[in-house]
């Protein structure tokens, strides 16, 4: 029996009854006087864990960027395993954009690139920008990129004002032009950061490595109403003090000499920039923190041979898959397969396959005849 078409007198709004009855974002932050910075910090902190204290103000600083005012945003690149706060830092950068959701894999080129042009301009004549333009993707994968080559340009092209234009050919011999330039948030549980297929993107890549830690008391994100949460950054961008400020702060900054190379300082010159403006701080204490965070992840993936990192993310992936079955062994022909895939990906080479076994004892594994285990 179909239901009879029915208007009722008056919409009931869930999200109504969501405000009123969900604490407000607000409780969390500790000092409401502190600067949008401090604010927003203090915020991220609640439901998101960093094993390094000084991700926090990158990330935060990150999050408060404006493709308006900006030249050059590198991506932001949250990298680890499932259930490590990945997803929830892109919601988090989504809801403070005013953007309801995040894209995922199985998001075409076509889909992402129509939103990103909605979201960026004002007029179809694209003469007048919006603030605000984010591209949260979760869940990206190897495959996806390269399924469709043009999502990969889109993220070679997309992080520098200067080099965002897409064009696709209309039926009729004409082209259409598409910006594609913006802060873009991406999470993956694949190393894609040293993954040598996708060298061209390691440069524009700003990495954040998500740690579990089981003694984290974090907030879920369902359990807060977060209405007028976008106040905060639109708030910030629409004072026009602030945005006089952010353009003779990032000349200073351009011109200054930093201890690391050109190409990263000039991913981290409207970084530095933001996170100058809103922790209310020195440009040499912001230079100093993107500087000693460049240093930093220089040192921790300097000399890894690519061999190394594959199998450590791979045998971590699938110990999870194993421990959640309460098996502690892994099949020696799972790792055989993954290794002839890499060889034929060209991702590694076939001396360097030789060494697994070498490698796995590294990582802490050992062949029993059972299969693999972990030591």
């Amino acid at each position: 029996m179909m239901a009879e078409n029915y208007t009722p007198d008056e919409y009931v709004n869930p999200k109504d009854f969501v405000s009123d009855l969900l604490p407000h974002y607000s409780t969390l932050i500790l000092d409401e006087n502190a600067p949008a910075g401090k604010q927003l910090e203090s915020l991220i902190r609640s439901f998101v864990y960093l094993r390094e204290d000084s991700l926090y103000p990158i990330i935060t600083s990150y999050m408060m960027l404006s493709q308006k005012w900006s030249k050059v945003c590198p991506v932001l690149f949250c990298y680890g395993l499932p259930g490590t706060g990945k997803s929830t830092l892109s919601i988090l950068a989504a809801y403070l954009h005013n953007q309801e959701y995040t894209f995922s894999s199985s998001d075409t080129f076509p889909s992402i690139r129509n939103a990103l042009d909605t979201l960026r301009w004002l007029d179809e004549g694209k003469e007048y920008e919006r603030d605000g333009a984010i591209l949260c993707w979760d869940n990206l994968g190897a495959d996806t990129l390269r399924r469709d080559p043009r999502l990969y340009q889109l993220l070679l092209f997309g992080y520098n004002r200067n080099t965002d234009k897409m064009m696709i050919a209309n039926s009729d011999g004409t082209n259409k032009v598409f910006h594609v330039f913006c802060p873009k948030i991406l999470s993956s549980v694949e190393p894609l950061h040293l993954d040598p297929e996708f060298q061209e993107l390691h440069r524009r890549f700003l990495v954040i490595h998500h740690q579990k830690n089981e003694d984290a008391q974090l907030e879920s994100l369902s359990d807060y109403d977060f209405s007028n949460f976008p106040k905060l950054f639109f708030d910030f961008w629409h004072y026009k003090q602030n945005c006089l400020t952010y353009v003779a702060t990032r000349t200073s900054i351009s011109r200054r000499k930093w201890s690391i190379s050109e190409t990263r300082k000039t991913v981290s010159i409207d970084l530095a920039t933001i996170h100058s403006l809103i922790y209310q701080v020195s440009t040499d204490e912001s230079i100093s923190l993107l500087s000693s965070y460049w240093t930093e992840l220089d040192s921790k993936t300097h000399g890894k041979p690519n061999l190394e990192v594959f199998l450590e993310q791979f045998m971590t992936l699938e110990f999870v898959k194993l421990d959640a079955m309460n098996i502690k062994y892994l099949q020696p022909m799972v790792v055989s397969d993954y290794i002839k895939s890499l060889v034929t990906q060209s991702r590694i080479d076939v001396i360097e396959a030789r060494s697994c076994k070498t490698v796995m004892g590294k990582l802490g594994y050992v062949l029993k005849p059972q299969g693999w285990m972990r030591v």
